[in-house]
């Protein structure tokens, strides 16, 4: 008999407004991961578990992939500075942002930018 070996699915994604998006997963078969490509995170797909991102109609379609092996990836935003502080997610011109302690983050955690304090030169 046949047996279907499960490796990964594409799951494309267009979004319809500019604003944030979950996925609900209901699944307990083995485990598989959602991958976003653009935030660079991973999370296992089961039952109970939710996966919330921001996305904006000029970001990738081709943004998440479904596998049982995710490539390594940072296990969350506090990795990014080091910080326990609430870091802020934004989309500029189609490109997601994680705002933390003053500073502008990419998807990948690489330091773009910071925020000047208002009254500062």
């Amino acid at each position: 008999a046949a047996v279907n070996s499960f490796e990964e699915r594409e799951l494309s994604f267009r979004a319809g407004a500019d604003t944030e998006y979950t996925f609900s997963f209901d699944y307990a078969g083995e485990t598989i991961y959602l991958y976003d490509r653009l935030a660079d995170v991973a999370t296992e797909i089961k039952t109970g578990n939710t996966y919330s991102f921001i996305a904006s109609n000029k970001t990738p379609i081709k943004r998440f992939l479904i596998t049982k092996n995710p490539p390594r990836v940072p296990t969350g935003i506090e990795d990014i500075s080091g910080s326990s502080h609430p870091a802020e997610k934004c989309i500029i011109d189609g490109v997601l942002y994680i705002i933390r302690d003053n500073h502008f983050y990419d998807a990948r955690g690489t330091r773009v930018g910071s925020l000047r304090k208002e009254g500062a030169l």
